[in-house]
């Protein structure tokens, strides 16, 4: 494993002071006498990287500066270290960048030990980008998950759009057609129901004057008539040559005859056009009388089917009605302690065990259910149901939805912004104290170092005990760094808690102050300043006679309870 066995520091006189290092090193001193900038010191002797491309401002005020290190037992020369390629100025994030070199390196008032979201804002954030974020939107796009509310929505839309859809049927309604005498009964309008017109083409009266008429023609065309009569003569005449004066009586008889018979035919054929009047009369004043029925029944029919449309859309009124208000009723009267479970899967953080997401059960508030109501409503709605249910009737249009796929999905968004929870070791991270998310981003940053990274052996910490009780400390913070130190790892740790200064396993102490004029005096190896106090009694606990006076209030209080 790598080491850092040495740090070689000289002045502007050219002297010299090599600081020898341990497995693990408590860094302590006075507050302002640069315990932090040695930190940061090791920090680029380790990473083999300065931070600033001209001289250290520690150079300037400190008359110090690094000669070189021995590294793996190899010495390094601070002249051959590289320098940040950045364009940053502020230290602040020079030092971030520094930081970034190393798998564990924790300063004072580090992001790790104060807010998830800062330090892990790219996997925890919540927005659109975030694969959690929309991992979790995922699972309710592809589980369907509805929930009562919006359901309840779905249902008032519905029943205002089968309102709205029955209700403009009553612009088709004949209103007037209660003032008309409705009647049932067609019965009295026998010709209505049976047509009596008569045919008259089917009567062949027509054909039959014309062949009257050519009939006349012919009987009055004289030669047909003398034809007729020689004829008749030469037969006669063949048989009775002598009766002359008989054939004669007979010729005029005839004449007689055809004459009576032209007569017979024309008074037929004016009894024929007679028929035809009539019948066409008859037919006239039927055709007339059938239209006056025809348009008293279409009329009284229509008035009837009006009627039955009106009496009709009357009678379902209150069906829709119901509906619509069962539905009203759900919406407004919803309850906002109802809990919504989306039953989703928590996820794991992808390099993080100890972190995971979740929506757990929520409730929807007031301000919620407005923004859903305006998310649903495309904007038209005001982000509230009206509490009475004629203003709604009256202006259905104003609260139209649409829950279609995009509007759920804003929807869902929302809610998953609003109430996702970040769980910490099994803890809501929101819910955490200060020192509890000082400890876990401690304890994330040590667990999760890349074992494979070349500064992956060291361990930078810098008054990692902010912010943690003294009890926790001896519980959580010792017991992993001596777990570490087991495991090969060299440690470099500012601090100003006993427990750490004293507790870890084969440390040594090196005392800070810069602010030193003679090189000697600026770090000191496990000092002794006194016959009763070491550099830990000194910086840790205040001197040996405050820690001696403490354990004897404590005893005294013990004594106390153990006597009462």
């Amino acid at each position: 494993m790598s080491r850092l066995y040495s740090i070689t520091f000289t002045n502007k006189n050219n002297d010299q002071k090599t600081i020898k290092f341990s497995n693990v090193n408590v860094i302590l001193g006075e507050k302002g006498s640069g315990k932090s900038t040695f930190l940061r010191i090791i920090a680029e002797v380790l990473s083999k990287t300065k931070i600033f491309t001209k001289d250290d401002f520690v150079q300037k005020e400190f008359n110090l500066s690094v000669k070189h290190a021995n590294i793996d037992n190899e010495i390094k020369s601070w002249n051959s270290f590289s320098t940040l390629t950045s364009s940053a100025t502020d230290y602040e994030k020079k030092l971030q960048q520094l930081k970034e070199i190393f798998e564990v390196y924790i300063v004072q008032n580090d992001n790790r030990k104060k807010s998830l979201s800062d330090i892990y804002s790219k996997e925890i954030k919540w927005n659109k980008k975030s694969i959690y974020f929309s991992e979790l939107l995922n699972q309710i796009k592809k589980n369907n998950i509805q929930f009562e509310f919006i359901e309840n929505i779905k249902l008032l839309n519905n029943s205002l759009e089968e309102w709205s859809s029955f209700f403009k049927k009553s612009n088709d309604l004949n209103l007037n057609v209660i003032y008309e005498n409705i009647t049932q009964n067609s019965n009295n309008y026998p010709l209505w129901k049976n047509d009596v017109r008569l045919d008259i083409k089917k009567l062949n009266l027509e054909q039959t004057r014309e062949n009257l008429e050519q009939t006349i023609n012919k009987l009055n065309d004289p030669q047909l008539l003398q034809t007729f009569i020689g004829n008749q003569n030469d037969f006669l005449n063949s048989i009775f040559q002598k009766q002359n004066q008989k054939l004669a009586l007979l010729d005029e008889k005839i004449s007689v005859l055809i004459q009576n018979k032209i007569e017979i035919y024309k008074k037929a054929i004016i009894l024929i056009q007679k028929l035809e009047q009539l019948f066409i009369k008859f037919n006239n004043a039927y055709t007339k009388a059938s239209n006056n029925i025809s348009e008293t029944m279409q009329k009284a029919e229509k008035n009837q089917s009006s009627f039955n449309k009106l009496k009709e859309f009357f009678a379902h009124i209150p069906k829709y009605l119901k509906n619509l208000k069962t539905n009203f009723d759900l919406v407004n009267n919803f309850d906002i302690e109802t809990n919504i479970n989306f039953a989703i899967e928590p996820l794991a953080h992808k390099k993080f065990s100890s972190i995971n997401y979740s929506l757990p059960p929520f409730k929807l508030s007031e301000k919620q259910i407005s923004k859903i109501i305006k998310i649903i409503s495309k904007g038209k709605a005001s982000g509230r149901v009206p509490k009475d249910l004629l203003t709604l009737i009256k202006k259905p249009e104003e609260f139209s939805t649409n829950t279609n796929n995009t509007a759920m999905e804003e929807i869902y968004e929302d809610l998953i912004s609003t109430h996702h929870k970040i769980y910490v070791e099994g803890k809501i991270y929101e819910e955490l104290s200060n020192g509890q998310k000082s400890l876990f981003g401690i304890k994330n940053t040590i667990n999760n170092a890349n074992e494979y990274k070349d500064t992956s052996n060291f361990l930078l910490l810098d008054q990692i005990e902010d912010d943690l009780d003294a009890w926790t400390v001896v519980e959580e913070i010792i017991p992993l760094l001596n777990k570490l130190i087991k495991q090969g790892k060299q440690i470099f740790i500012v601090t100003h808690d006993p427990n750490v200064g004293t507790l870890l396993e084969n440390s040594i102490s090196i005392t800070i102050d810069l602010r030193q004029n003679n090189l000697e005096d600026k770090f000191k190896i496990n000092a002794i300043f006194d016959k009763t106090n070491t550099a830990e009694t000194r910086y840790l606990e205040g001197g040996m006679n405050s820690l001696e006076k403490r354990v004897q209030i404590n005893n005294e209080k013990l004594q106390g309870v153990n006597n009462g």
